[in-house]
């Protein structure tokens, strides 16, 4: 029962951490500078730290008499208590193990939620096949990693001892004396005999505690690893409840979603789209209750789900609005003063001077007046400073130095890539699977309110959605072709076009030429092996999109294309009819579909798995 608690504190660590928005930035060290600065790491290392001394606590306490870890020990010599070493030792092996698994914990990001993608996306276009993405069950998934976690908890159990070792020898063996010493005198035994430093080169029986370090820490990373393996699972599950969506318990289920679809933070958000995505695709007596609600104020039901998710979809790579410029200040009126009637008072000094001194007058000399403030020296100081640094980092030399550490591997923790670019001008500080959750909801239920919705409220929206679908998806498909074209890949994934390839019989007979060449005894020309060379070196260094480069190329702009695609193709394709009589004029349904199909094209790499 007692071990609860060294569980349960990670379980409040992980509640307070909690996310889903995988951080995209430009650089590994822009990645590790939003983490220093963050209130993460000291959390995590108290959490850890805190979780490892009550574990270390009640395994010293549970220990058997004849593992000699209590406070003190009789010296044979003289009948007198002193301190115990071995437990000291105990408690710093343990506290490396914290330092080492909340190296691991931020690393790799134990607070992210797995949201699951949709995996329709790689299959299939088709918008009747779609299926709620769902997520392992929690048992199967801890079951799936249990034995990852044996394995990892060996190997660090193992190879911790031995740095906490060095760690304590080294840094902290006088440090942790002092402080157990103070306690237990003060609280343990008054009789103990103060020393300043052990007497011994290492504690007691060293072997067993060696052992027993190994055995504690190996205990200890299973309670942590299998505690945030089970929150992981049981955290990432369906916004299910009993089979219906988990707002339909509630008085008021469509009230509730909106309430969560407006949520400033990310995880009530995500999981209000995850919601509103399973109602979409598997619930329709949940879609019908969100047409026919059209009485709730200030707008429907339907109208306010548009008005909150649209906007994510039309700010997809947007270009940043440029602030407009500040109004003209008015010209104020002049007043045309009034005739003077008098002679204008006097404005000099009205008493008799006193008599000065030297000193007062010298005083007054360097004395500043209240029209000529003192000098700002700390400004000037830091405007000079920043001017230095302008000029440092302007130098050609630096410049050239700087350029030249970026290719070199010690220089690739701060070398952008044109990947991580992209995915920070798409994404920015939004997540992957919120928004293709939000494509994919918006779509879907339009799609099916031509059979569902009673009033025909859904069919005001379909030209701002169309609009706004087009926009986003000629957006991306701009942002990841040209990522494709900075790293050198062929942006095509499908097979060529049948004008393309159209030449079976000349190459045909171009092999037979050769051939008849080669058996005549004459060697091809030298141009056409040199030409021959080159296609083939431009086709080994321009890799085409699913064979080769697939890990540089914008995955999260291929998901977020083929989400575009696959929700506009099916929101045309089902008002064909209705499109010019819906507000979506020719010249826009022309661009639609072109954009579906160049999406389409484009994320063909993706459905085909890279």
């Amino acid at each position: 029962m007692l071990l609860f608690v060294s569980g349960f504190s990670l379980f409040i660590l992980r509640v307070a951490q909690l996310h889903v928005n995988k951080p995209t930035t430009q650089s590994p060290a822009s990645a590790l500078r939003n983490i220093f600065l963050s209130s993460q790491i000291p959390y995590t290392l108290v959490i850890y730290l805190f979780s490892a001394w009550f574990f270390g606590e009640i395994y010293i306490w549970s220990a058997r008499p004849s593992s000699d870890l209590g406070w003190t020990v009789i010296a044979r010599a003289y009948g007198v208590p002193r301190l115990n070493e071995r437990p000291i030792y105990l408690r710093m092996c343990l506290m490396v193990f914290a330092l080492i698994q909340s190296y691991y914990h931020i690393k790799a990001d134990y607070s992210l939620i797995p949201l699951p993608l949709p995996e329709w996306l790689q299959q299939t276009d088709r918008q009747e096949q779609l299926q709620l993405p769902t997520a392992e069950p929690p048992t199967q998934r801890v079951v799936s990693q249990l034995l990852r976690i044996v394995i990892g908890s060996i190997t660090t159990s193992l190879a911790a001892p031995f740095i906490a070792l060095f760690v304590y020898y080294i840094f902290v063996r006088r440090m942790a004396w002092n402080t157990h010493m103070w306690i237990a005198q003060t609280f343990i035994s008054a009789d103990l005999r103060p020393t300043s430093s052990p007497q011994d080169w290492a504690p007691p029986a060293f072997l067993s505690l060696f052992l027993r370090c190994m055995q504690a820490g190996f205990l200890l990373l299973m309670l942590w690893k299998l505690s945030n393996s089970f929150f992981t699972a049981n955290v990432a599950l369906e916004p299910l409840k009993n089979g219906q969506p988990l707002t339909s318990g509630s008085k008021d289920p469509n009230g509730t979603l909106i309430i969560g679809l407006k949520s400033k933070r990310d995880v009530p958000r995500a999981v209000a789209l995850w919601e509103l995505l399973s109602i979409s695709l598997s619930f329709p007596e949940r879609r019908k209750l969100i047409y026919s609600d059209i009485d709730r104020q200030p707008s429907p039901t339907w109208t306010a789900i548009v008005d909150l998710l649209l906007p994510s979809i039309s700010s997809i790579c947007a270009p940043t609005p440029v602030p407009a410029p500040p109004p003209a200040p008015t010209p104020k009126s002049t007043l045309q003063p009034l005739p003077k009637i008098g002679t204008p008072m006097k404005t000099g000094p009205i008493f008799i001077p006193s008599p000065s001194t030297g000193v007062s007058e010298y005083l007054k000399q360097d004395a500043p007046t209240p029209s000529q403030p003192p000098q700002p020296t700390l400004v000037t100081l830091f405007n000079h400073l920043l001017t230095l640094r302008t000029a440092l980092l302007n130098h050609p030399l630096l410049r050239t130095l700087a350029t030249t550490l970026q290719t070199t591997p010690l220089g690739a923790i701060a070398r952008s890539t044109p990947r991580r670019n992209a995915a920070s001008t798409l994404l920015g500080p939004a997540a992957l699977a919120p928004l293709l959750y939000t494509i994919t909801s918006l779509s879907s239920l339009t799609v099916r309110s031509v059979a569902e919705d009673p009033y025909g409220r859904v069919s005001s929206d379909v030209a701002r959605l169309v609009t706004a679908y087009t926009g986003a998806l000629q957006r991306t498909i701009a942002l990841t072709k040209a990522v494709d074209d900075e790293v050198g890949i062929v942006a095509r994934s499908a097979p060529a076009p049948a004008r393309e390839q159209k030449r079976p019989e000349m190459q045909e007979s171009g092999s037979v030429r050769e051939r008849k060449r080669k058996e005549n005894g004459k060697a091809p020309s030298g141009k056409s092996t040199e030409a021959s060379g080159k296609a083939a070196k431009s086709k080994t260094t321009r890799p085409v999109a699913g064979e080769l480069g697939f890990e540089k190329r914008c995955v999260e702009g291929l998901w977020v294309v083929a989400a575009l695609a696959d929700g506009l193709r099916a929101v045309l394709e089902t008002f064909t009819p209705w499109l010019g009589v819906v507000g979506v004029d020719a010249r826009e349904q022309r661009e639609a579909w072109e954009a579906v199909l160049e999406g389409e094209e484009l994320a063909l790499a993706l459905k085909a798995g890279g």
